[in-house]
């Protein structure tokens, strides 16, 4: 969120490192000075569609897990960091969802998922076990 002083350039791309930030408007303004005047900034990250707040109940404590677990201090959701990214002088091109490409429930995620499921309270209490954690609750 401070970046040092840089020249300009026409492309930066933030990739897995937007929902570390912890103020999406500074992420963007910093992004804003790093550019050129048409410029493009690309955000590749996981984003919620919609505010985990206002998730089913049943799913809310898997956005606890992830925050948590991969230290995602930001998850706003699209329609929000898109509001976010036009008052620093974005101008919103388009999304695309890659969530079909990620590969899931691969043998390791269900061992995973199993520990997880019986050893969640300790599993918190560790850093690289929190993580797995976080990275279970992605998936689901």
């Amino acid at each position: 969120l401070e970046l040092p002083e840089m020249e300009s350039f026409d492309l930066a791309y933030a990739v897995e490192s937007y929902i570390h930030n912890t103020n999406p408007g500074a992420f963007f303004h910093q992004a804003e000075k790093a550019l050129k005047k048409d410029r493009l900034l690309i955000v590749l990250d996981d984003i919620p569609k919609i505010d985990p707040e206002q998730w089913p109940e049943e799913f809310r404590k898997y956005a606890d897990w992830f925050k948590n677990g991969w230290l995602a201090n930001c998850l706003l959701p699209v329609d929000e960091m898109i509001r976010v990214a036009n008052s620093q002088g974005f101008e919103f091109k388009g999304s695309l969802d890659l969530s079909s490409t990620v590969e899931i429930w691969r043998p390791r995620d269900k061992a995973i998922a199993f520990f997880t499921e019986l050893f969640e309270p300790i599993m918190r209490k560790h850093t690289y076990l929190n993580s797995l954690r976080g990275g279970h609750a992605l998936q689901i």
